[in-house]
């Protein structure tokens, strides 16, 4: 109850537009209290 995951995803794009890299990763984070 007191946390939460959180993913993030990463892109890489060259200068013409082409993608060459993407990772994704999550992790576990504490909620905030009184939000």
């Amino acid at each position: 109850p007191g946390q939460g995951i959180v993913t993030v995803r990463t892109t890489g794009t060259k200068a013409d537009g082409t993608e060459f890299m993407t990772f994704e990763r999550s992790f576990l984070v504490p909620k905030r209290g009184g939000s």
